[in-house]
């Protein structure tokens, strides 16, 4: 028995080596592999096309190299894959990778680089760099057999098809939906079509190969095709000095754990930027104050499908921008330029360009995301969308906000002139993203209310003192004031002093560390000069001094004016727009625009109720992170919202106008108390009462006693408005019932009596996303944490669902109670509407007896 064994062994170590020596020949010499000179590209790699199939000749001095691989959409078959669109990157910054040989020397590793830039060694104990390096492994992504040897015997050749004719996971052309995820819906799932896929072009360059592949997906009965194109860039061999990031000046991040001998773990934060450096002639002129040509401006193309009449616009709106560069001692530091015609070597999606697209897509939007290299934050390339609809947003912003005070905008043919003046504002709030820059929701905050109204103000300032705001158009300012500026501005102080802040160099700092004091004593200049401030605002919308599109540093003066504006407006809609003989169309989604930015500045009002001013101060700054809005402040904006609720049905019904929802291609005609049932409803429970904002105000009033607003005045102050005819005797008309019905059922909804209280779930406030270029980038609570976010920013109360529940619970038994009584007494006065009030008690009664 032992023998056969012994024998069997013997067998299969003959059989191992005959395999290995199988798989030595395996590997042809270049000669064999080609017999036939293929069609070979030289550049970074040597791309090399033979027989229909593409291979990759990779030199051994560019293994282990850092290299990044942004995947681009260059033209799809379908818009309706998903709200993605020509030009699209999938992939938030693209995917770091090192090409590398297996230690038998047969296969070539396609590895992915993660952990590395994640957690970073600054210490000086070597022993303690090897445990890190232990943890940081780059996980093996793919595996290439080599096909040959280069002609020198110093290259290996791999087939790519793997890699650019399959579907793999890490370059996908699909993105998920973020909000999809974060509400835990489905989302499609698509079976990729290998038989109908392939490699369609391959280039290489210096520092880049581009491959472009037509890829074919299937998802229920819709089959899609995207071509799509990769960029592979050659990192540079020393990145960027980074510069550390502050909370107090909104720049776009890459984090990082930093792991020293000497200290426990801190988690570090670096910004993105270019990469701007003087030119070497410049350096001493620079340092005495002159302005220095960098080495390397920043350029954007103008795609060529965009149309001629907006080029000039677009372009300025890139150049707007240079102001800001000369904060930070550089000229001509951006730059647009046409696409180069008749370039064959020119490509949109190559890495090496940044290029403005314009999209034919129905999605009124526009965004300017960035590709960064992860080591440094150094921003490689960014391609900003446009996508034709926009224009619909410019249009219904600018009638909507300022045909009170414009004629020239009381047309359904707004002059191109205002909306090439409008694009030109979008094109500068992207760039300033592609610079790196975050929203600044709180840049509005800074200006009076009244102050808007003045033309002497406006003229100088605009509506905010950043662009990076979004302040659209002045709304406050009323028919009667003249001379005073309605669009925003084009840039502001906060833009040229973020940009000269991030860009500026420091000669005499030789790391990033030892920047750090003098990036402090610039913020320290400004401190309590709110032109200055940062204040992105956060998710929860529940900071009233960072709302997107408010204006003013007082939301409830600011939001009168408007809705003054919003009557005047609907009570002209017709004389303005109404023309004999043609289509209601085009006025009824006027009124539908009017009607969004009325509803808007509810939801602004509402911001303050439960409001907490948020703050991002350093130790020294004697400054609250949270400040609640005053009790004053809150109950000023409780009684306008319930104003709202009482004068709508007059003032909208008087208008005489048709409201039509176009849904699914259907356009159907909404009766007026069908539209305000419907914004009752939802502005009652996303605006004036929920659980979020029971919650905040329960723990205002613990933190501050009788100063603070709390809950139990909130619920006082809402009965007595809406039941103020039942408790003046009188017989409430029908929308008076349907808010006293209305905010019942709130009440009861509210309440978790005989259902579970979840532990786990956040309290949010309504989430106001009525914009144009809502990053991915910019939600990181509403996608899955990616390797190297930090979610400085968004900085809000931790509240949680089950928290303050048992006050909540006692708080609306309480209120359910009282208004009981209420309505029984004014049914004892001899009301008229007894069958009203007798729903209400069945409902309050057959509720609480279930408790």
């Amino acid at each position: 028995m032992g023998c056969t064994m012994l024998f069997a062994c013997w067998m299969l170590g003959i059989s191992a080596a005959n395999a290995q020596e199988k798989r030595d020949t395996s590997i042809k010499s270049y000669d064999a592999f080609f017999p036939k000179q293929p069609v070979s590209d030289t550049g970074l790699f040597i791309v090399h096309l033979d027989k229909g199939n593409y291979y990759f000749e990779i030199p051994d001095s560019l293994l282990k190299k850092d290299m990044l691989i942004v995947s681009r959409r260059a033209a799809m078959s379908s818009s309706e894959i998903d709200p993605m669109v020509a030009g699209d990157n999938a992939q938030s910054g693209g995917l770091m990778i090192q090409w590398d040989v297996t230690p038998d020397g047969k296969s070539i590793l396609l590895k992915k680089v993660t952990t590395r830039n994640l957690m970073r060694f600054s210490g000086t104990d070597s022993a303690f760099e090897r445990a890190i390096m232990r943890q940081t492994l780059d996980p093996i992504l793919m595996s290439f057999p080599i096909k040959a040897k280069g002609k020198q015997n110093m290259s290996a050749i791999i087939d790519i098809r793997p890699l650019y004719a399959a579907d793999v996971k890490e370059l996908t052309p699909f993105a998920q939906n973020p909000l999809y995820v974060a509400l835990g819906l489905p989302v499609k799932k698509y079976k990729f079509e290998a038989d109908r896929s392939f490699i369609s072009t391959a280039q290489s360059f210096g520092q880049n190969i581009e491959v472009r592949s037509m890829l074919t997906f299937t998802e229920g009965d819709n089959t899609y095709s995207i071509l799509v194109n990769r960029s592979m860039v050659l990192l540079p061999e020393a990145p960027m000095q980074a510069r550390f990031a502050d909370d107090r000046v909104g720049y776009f991040v890459r984090s990082y754990s930093d792991y020293n001998e000497s200290n426990p773990v801190k988690q570090r934060s670096f910004i993105a930027r270019w990469r701007l450096e003087p030119k070497p002639e410049d350096v001493a002129k620079m340092r005495n104050g002159a302005l220095a040509e960098p080495v390397k401006p920043v350029i954007f193309y103008i795609d060529d499908a965009t149309p001629e009449k907006w080029v000039k616009y677009i372009r300025q709106g890139v150049e707007d921008w240079l102001p800001a560069f000369e904060a930070a001692g550089f000229k001509n530091a951006i730059v647009a330029r046409d696409v180069p015609v008749n370039d064959p070597s020119f490509n949109p999606e190559d890495m090496r360009y940044s290029v403005i697209r314009y999209t034919a897509s129905a999605i009124p939007n526009a965004k300017g995301p960035s590709v960064t290299d992860p080591r440094s934050g150094e921003i490689l390339e960014s391609d900003i969308i446009i996508y034709h609809n926009v224009f619909q947003l410019l249009k219904d912003w600018r009638f909507a906000q300022t045909a009170a005070n414009d004629p020239v905008v009381r047309t359904t043919q707004i002059p191109d002139s205002i909306l090439g003046e409008a694009l030109r504002y979008v094109v500068a709030h992207e760039v300033g993203h592609a610079l790196g820059l975050r929203h600044n929701m709180g840049a509005s905050f800074a200006f009076p209310v009244d102050s808007l109204r003045s033309a002497t103000f406006t003229q100088q300032y605009g509506t905010t003192p950043s662009i990076m705001d979004y302040a659209r158009n002045n709304y406050v300012a009323q028919p009667e004031d003249k001379g005073v500026k309605l669009t925003p501005p084009l840039l502001g102080a906060y833009d040229k002093y973020a940009i000269s802040w991030g860009y500026k160099p420091i000669p005499q700092a030789l790391d990033a560390e030892s920047e750090v004091p003098v990036l402090n004593s610039w913020i320290e200049k400004h401190i309590g000069d709110p032109s200055y401030r940062f204040g992105e605002g956060d998710l929860n919308s529940s900071d009233p001094s960072a709302m997107r599109e408010s204006l003013g540093d007082n939301v409830v003066k600011a939001s009168e004016y408007g809705v003054k504006n919003i009557k005047y407006i609907i009570s002209h809609l017709e004389e303005w727009i109404g023309k004999k003989g043609e289509s209601y169309e085009d006025m009824e989604d006027l009124l539908k625009a009017v009607l969004r930015q009325y509803e808007r500045y509810i939801g602004h009002v509402s911001v303050n109720i439960a409001g907490i001013y948020q703050r991002y101060p350093v130790q020294g700054q004697h400054e609250k992170r949270y400040t609640y809005v005053s009790k004053e402040e809150q109950r000023k904006s409780v009684a306008f919202i319930l104003k709202q609720y009482r004068e709508l049905p007059e003032w909208l019904e008087i208008a005489d106008l048709n409201i039509v929802n176009n849904t699914g291609g259907v356009r159907k005609l909404l009766p007026i108390s069908s539209y305000i049932e419907r914004l009752y409803t939802s502005s009652f429970q996303g605006n004036l009462l929920n659980n979020g904002k029971l919650a905040y105000l329960v723990d205002n009033e613990v933190a501050n006693g009788k100063d603070a607003y709390g809950a139990k005045d909130l619920l006082k102050d809402i009965r007595q408005d809406v039941f103020r005819e039942t408790m003046a005797g009188k017989a409430p008309d029908f929308y008076r019932q349907m808010l006293q019905a209305i905010y019942v059922d709130r009440l009861i909804n509210i309440s978790k009596f005989g259902r579970p209280v979840p532990g786990g779930k956040r309290v949010l406030h309504a989430l106001h996303t009525s914009c144009f270029c809502l990053h991915d980038a910019e939600l990181p609570s509403l996608r899955a944490q990616q390797p190297g976010d930090n979610n400085l920013y968004f900085q809000y109360m931790d509240f949680r669902a089950a928290d303050k529940q048992f006050k909540i619970e006692s708080l609306v038994l309480g209120e359910l109670k009282d208004i009981r009584e209420l309505i029984k007494k004014g049914i004892r006065v001899g009301n008229a509407t007894p069958s009203h009030y007798d729903f209400l008690l069945k409902r309050i009664n057959t509720f609480l007896a279930a408790q």
